[in-house]
């Protein structure tokens, strides 16, 4: 007698044994002689009685399974380890590993629908065992089930992580695919910091993957917006979805922004005008950022100049933090530049008294439309 019919014998007889339930007993006994559509019938009639309807689920998912019916199998079984999660469970587990294909396949898909609160402690400590597996398909099939399970798998979420560190690329190809929906789990254990230096890697598919990870994790990757933002001055293959990632991101706060600052200089073009793009969408959160754009005014590039007027008039006014560097501005040689940052220190009002005198040595100043916008800006400032 193999393993599977005893183990379909032994938990019958139990059940047997603890009531008189006649349509188990014909079930099995028709399953025992091989008439197994008999044996369907009955079990169908002891479940629809609602007796024993775990054995019975348990036992025609085996019927079906060996019939090749898997669909039909794991239906049955899913139905039982709802009920009994230690009838069927570790039986079915077993099949995530399996040699076919398909029967892989359909084991992960119902493992997923499984709600059994057990049931999914045992299943996501056998793919905590599966991810540290030396069979590249097992950590494969283990994270296909990980993908469906999303933050369910916090428990293993360091087994799920570590594998970004795997010499296969296929598998960290993987992982980064799997990543998104527990974005806020993956974060707080390190990821982000792996996930970067994959922007580095030489491996296209596997930086290419990690641009897209970051992307669909939102606003959970914020911290790696000029890693992103680097890529879009490189070839076309990263340049296009680095630009995807970053508008699926999203627009980051006013302390968030602050490293974006050292990209208005010294940048190429695309980088700099997409920063400028972002402050201009950040509106009034920018404004403590207004000085810096203010200096793009006498860029040598004239596209960057009227991208900092845009992002200027889009942000509005300047905050009180900015005062010292507009006051600073105020002695700077080009006349656009002094303009504006009059102009912001004249729309703060009596904010900004620390600019009275400087704005007063601006009086006689050669630039007639200077001497103007300050006067002015004094009659604004200096008004109770």
């Amino acid at each position: 007698m193999n393993f599977k019919v005893f183990f379909v014998i032994f938990f019958s007889v139990c059940c047997l044994c603890s009531c008189g339930n006649s349509n188990l007993r014909k079930a099995v006994e028709y399953q025992e002689d091989g008439e197994y559509e008999k044996a369907i019938v009955f079990y169908k009639k002891s479940i629809e009685a609602g007796k024993d309807i775990a054995i019975c689920e348990k036992n025609s998912g085996d019927i079906y399974f060996s019939k090749g019916d898997f669909q039909k199998a794991y239906n049955c079984y899913k139905r039982s380890i709802e009920k009994n999660p230690d009838l069927a469970l570790d039986q079915v587990i077993k099949f995530i590993s399996y040699n076919d294909k398909n029967v892989r396949a359909i084991t992960i898909e119902m493992l997923f629908k499984v709600k059994n609160i057990a049931a999914k402690e045992k299943i996501l400590a056998t793919i905590s065992k599966m991810l540290k597996s030396d069979k590249q398909h097992e950590k494969i099939d283990a994270l296909e089930v990980v993908s469906k399970f999303g933050t369910l798998c916090e428990p293993i979420i360091n087994d799920i992580v570590i594998l970004l560190d795997d010499e296969n690329p296929t598998i960290k190809q993987k992982v980064l695919s799997v990543l998104p929906p527990m974005a806020s789990l993956a974060v707080k254990v390190g990821a982000l910091e792996k996930i970067k230096q994959f922007l580095k890697q030489d491996n296209e598919l596997v930086k290419v993957a990690a641009i897209e990870c970051l992307g669909n994790m939102g606003q959970y990757s914020m911290e790696c917006l000029p890693q992103l933002i680097d890529l879009t001055a490189q070839q076309e293959i990263f340049k296009s979805p680095a630009y995807v990632a970053i508008n699926k991101i999203g627009i980051p706060s006013k302390d968030q922004a602050i490293p974006l600052i050292a990209y208005l200089t010294d940048k190429p073009f695309e980088e700099r005008s997409l920063v400028l793009s972002i402050f201009s969408k950040m509106g009034q959160e920018a404004n403590d950022y207004i000085p810096n754009i203010i200096l793009l005014l006498k860029d040598k590039d004239p596209k960057i100049t009227q991208l900092a007027r845009e992002t200027l008039m889009n942000i509005g006014g300047a905050s009180e933090k900015t005062i010292p560097d507009l006051i600073t501005l105020l002695s700077d040689k080009n006349n656009e530049v002094r303009l504006r940052a009059i102009t912001e220190l004249a729309d703060m009002g009596q904010k900004a008294n620390s600019a009275i005198e400087p704005l007063k040595k601006l009086l006689n100043d050669k630039n007639k439309e200077v001497r103007k916008y300050s006067e002015n800006a004094l009659q604004k400032i200096q008004q109770k």
